[in-house]
């Protein structure tokens, strides 16, 4: 009975399909921008174990060469 109802009013049907479109866009760019801010922080995450593996090593060369000193 519902759909009967509503296929006789092609306005109704374009407002459902609008809203419908509307939302899943909306759900689109919120998944896409919290998947950009999770990678973001991932990159920022091994960028600073990148700048600590750096900093350790000079670390063991420095206390290598004062050891032969």
């Amino acid at each position: 009975l519902w759909h009967k109802a509503v296929l006789g009013k092609p306005s109704v049907i374009l407002m459902v399909y609008l809203i419908l479109s509307l939302a899943l866009g909306l759900f689109l760019l919120v998944t896409v921008v919290f998947i950009r801010i999770l990678w973001a922080d991932s990159e920022a995450v091994e960028i600073d174990l990148l700048y600590v593996e750096k900093r350790l090593q000079e670390k063991v060369i420095s206390e290598s060469v004062d050891a032969t000193v």
